[in-house]
């Protein structure tokens, strides 16, 4: 006798998501089928899986080959080498479900006389199991959506980043950056944390009363990039710095735009491109002449 199992479990999560987790080596180790000896080459896999004992003490151990279809959203994998099977077929299937996803698994299979049980039973330890490990990575999909959702797009994370500058509270920016962030400007650039903090806590001192105004924003469709043209105005009270050399302060309230464009990942900014007319800044401040005139 043959036998033949199916086990549909739906998933409050998008197919894209499900699909990730489903084929991630890590989420199979983390449903009790620790992965050894990995082999990928292509769109197929081999690896060995050894369960720990089940409720009646027993362990199984068998080597698996995997062939993933991503167009098609399925994976056909086959057991091989096991004492236990004659042969073991499975087939998933992945497809969207109303504002969810549907996994659903399809396994075909023969027990040898050497099986420690028959066919019956064998299919009514597999079903139990197969329905498991589907469970468990739902769970971990759904998690894995709640975070992404709670997580702050890259427009959210700016609006944050200014809304502590002008607070003069530049010690949350170590929240908002990720710590080998990239950020440049007309003048220069730099990587890491440190550099993002020294670089806006001058931006701070410059201007104690910055204010910054967003007049248009685009933004991908999964949150994790933003280009912005915003409009400052802030009262040069402090030192500023640039190519030219230090400029003291001169009490004049400036006024300047910007093209920016940033990029988050996991809730944390990773890069920040930051574009302005500097031109219009020195003009502002009376250094535009001696500039010329030191050139000339």
């Amino acid at each position: 006798m043959a036998g033949h199992i199916e086990v549909v479990v739906p998933v409050a999560a998008p197919l894209d998501v499900v699909w990730a987790v489903a084929n991630d080596p890590a989420a199979w180790s983390g449903t009790g089928h620790p992965v050894r000896d990995l082999v990928t080459t292509g769109d197929t896999s081999r690896f060995r899986v050894v369960t720990g004992p089940d409720a009646a003490g027993r362990s199984w151990s068998y080597t698996v080959e995997r062939i993933v279809d991503e167009p098609a959203r399925t994976v056909f994998s086959r057991r091989i080498g096991s004492p236990d099977f004659r042969y073991g077929h499975v087939w998933f299937g992945y497809a969207s479900a109303g504002e969810g996803t549907e996994m659903r698994c399809v396994v075909d299979f023969e027990t040898t006389p050497r099986a420690s049980v028959g066919d019956a039973e064998m299919a009514a330890l597999m079903e139990q199991g197969m329905r498991r490990n589907m469970t468990e990575i739902a769970r971990m999909a759904e998690r894995r959506e709640e975070d992404r959702v709670e997580t702050d797009s890259a427009r959210q994370l700016v609006d944050r980043v200014w809304a502590a500058i002008e607070a003069g509270e530049i010690d949350r920016l170590a929240d908002l950056f990720d710590e080998n962030v990239e950020l440049s400007t007309t003048s220069g650039g730099g990587t890491g944390l440190d550099y993002v903090t020294a670089l806006f806590t001058r931006h701070r001192q410059g201007y104690p009363d910055l204010r910054h105004e967003v007049l248009d924003s685009v933004e991908s469709a999964d949150g994790t990039a933003v280009a912005l043209r915003i409009a400052f105005t802030g009262t040069h009270l402090g030192e500023l710095r640039g190519p030219f050399g230090p400029i003291p302060p001169t009490g004049r309230t400036l006024v300047w735009r910007t093209s920016d464009h940033v990029r988050a990942r996991d809730g944390r900014i990773v890069s920040w491109h930051a574009h302005f007319d500097r031109l219009t800044l020195l003009e502002q401040l009376d250094r535009v002449r001696p500039l010329a005139a030191a050139a000339g």
